[in-house]
This record gives structure tokens, sequence and C-alpha cells, in this order.
């Protein structure tokens, strides 16, 4: 199963934009804007934060406006972790590399995302990646 690619899913909600910004509040990369369909993202951001942050906006839009806010972002964000990182590719990274930095680079994503997906495994998941740690003769930390 091949890599997802969130840019080539926001090109395809037809009806809406992705524009580039500097004028974005302190701490905000991106915003999305219901009333004209509009992305906006913040200058100067990494390939990979861009590809997280697309992917972000983009769990957004399927969820639709609205919901508690906290709820919300949370429930985006575990949409977009586990939109962006298979399992089979958590798997095979996770047998070589020895930081979260390593994994993260690998995946293509942010830290942070790798967090969000670690923290929400499946049970099944979880015990996947323990059955694969235990016989790369490993310990998991999962």
């Amino acid at each position: 199963m091949a890599q997802h690619h969130p840019w080539r899913a926001i090109r395809a909600l037809a009806d809406w934009t992705v524009h580039w910004t500097g004028e974005l509040p302190e701490g905000v990369d991106a915003a999305t804007r219901w009333a004209d369909r509009t992305i906006w993202l913040r200058f100067g951001l990494s390939q990979v934060q861009r590809r997280c942050i697309i992917e972000h906006e983009r769990q957004h839009i399927i969820r639709g406006p609205g919901g508690h806010e906290l709820y919300e972002e949370r429930s985006v964000d575990v949409a977009t972790a586990h939109s962006l990182i298979r399992l089979d590719e958590l798997m095979d990274a996770a047998r070589w590399a020895r930081s979260m930095p390593e994994l993260a680079d690998e995946l293509n994503v942010t830290e942070d995302v790798v967090h969000v997906r670690l923290r929400h495994l499946h049970p099944s998941e979880r015990a996947l990646l323990r059955r694969a740690a235990v016989e790369a003769g490993e310990e998991s930390t999962c």
C-alpha cells in the first residue's frame, strides 16, 4: 500500500484553496476558514510540517465545522496520525530507529504526530508491535 499523500487528498477537495501567509497569530501555523473554504498556512514551514499540517486541516474539513474545540482538536490529531502513519510503516521504522527524531524522520512526520499515533494504538496494533520487538530481540516500549 502506498504512503498517504495529503496534498493529493487536498487537491481532491475541488472547492477548497490553500494560501500562504505570514499573518497568522503567534504559535498558529494554519487556519481553516469555512466562509470561503480556504486553508491558510504560515510561510517558513518545513516540508514535514507542511505535510502534517495540511493533513490536520484536511481532517477538520472531513469532520465539518463545529464541535467542542478541545475535543475536536484531539480527535483531528488522532485521525491525522492514523492517516499519515500506517501500522506496517510504523513497524518497519520501529525495527531500526533508535530515537524519536529518527522514527519521525523515517515516517516523514513530526515527532508530535508519532507521539499521538503511539498513544492511540489499538490493542491489536500494540500487540503486533510488541511481537515484532520480541522477534527482533528488543524490548518494547509500546
